[in-house]
């Protein structure tokens, strides 16, 4: 019986640990919306779309050629001239055509055309990688409100049972004379509050929780838990100039780049 008990904790605990979820750090979330984002998706199809009318653009220059044939049968009744009769017969005719055409000259269409297009290709490549900036730093930021909403969860649990204990204490004193009946129903209520914001870091991680998932892609029912790093030291200030680092984002965000180009 004993051995019995001891195989089924065994086995309750393996299968507790098989069935632990594994953690997503950072950089596999964002790889994993990019990969999976419906928004990014959408463009690259349109991206596609693009280039089919960037090959049918440039295909039109050249000559076109066209033929076509046909064979036909009549069968009926006629008058012969030679005879002045009427016979009946079946007649069989072909018939073939052959065509050729070039555009000699279209105002430029066919180049304006074709530019327009690269410009639409290229511009469509930025709108990408602007999606993908976008689905990243939203992962990311959406990824530290989930870190905050934990420690904030932590602060409030500690601050409750800290409340708690004063209200212990605070109760002793009262029933000792040391103290009245006020501090005691303040402490009360501060407990109270304590518990409302505990239940307010938890829904705050819900709710992160349902948007990072969202921007992911993935079902809101799929067991789904981030690693909670320890916050290291914060990255030095950038030590250049507002002028300069505005030079720098006029060169290098593909948002200055699509715009120019659309």
């Amino acid at each position: 019986m004993y051995k019995f008990i001891f195989t089924l904790i065994l086995f309750i605990s393996f299968s507790v640990q098989a069935q632990e979820v594994e953690k997503w750090n950072l950089q596999k979330c964002v790889d994993f919306a990019l990969e999976h984002n419906t928004s990014i998706q959408q463009n690259q199809i349109q991206g596609e779309i693009i280039s089919n009318n960037l090959k049918q653009a440039q295909l039109s220059r050249i000559p076109s050629l066209s033929g076509s044939g046909n064979h036909n049968y009549n069968i009926g009744r006629f008058i012969d001239p030679s005879t002045n009769t009427f016979n009946t017969s079946t007649i069989q005719s072909n018939s073939f055509s052959l065509g050729s055409g070039v555009l000699l000259y279209g105002g430029s269409q066919v180049n304006n055309t074709i530019k327009q297009t690269q410009m639409a290709s290229e511009a469509n490549a930025k709108g990408n990688e602007v999606l993908r900036n976008q689905i990243a730093l939203s992962v990311a930021t959406t990824y530290l409100q989930i870190l905050q909403a934990e420690e904030n969860l932590k602060v409030a649990n500690q601050q409750l049972e800290l409340s708690k204990s004063q209200l212990e204490r605070a109760a002793k004193l009262e029933k000792a004379g040391s103290a009245n009946q006020s501090m005691a129903l303040n402490l009360l209520a501060q407990v109270a509050n304590d518990k409302v914001s505990i239940i307010n870091a938890q829904n705050s991680i819900q709710i992160a929780y349902n948007t990072i998932m969202n921007l992911m892609q993935l079902p809101l029912d799929q067991p789904f838990e981030i690693e909670i790093m320890e916050m290291g030291s914060l990255p030095e200030v950038a030590s250049e100039s507002a002028s300069s680092l505005y030079e720098q984002a006029l060169n290098n965000l593909p948002e200055i780049q699509q715009a120019e180009m659309q």
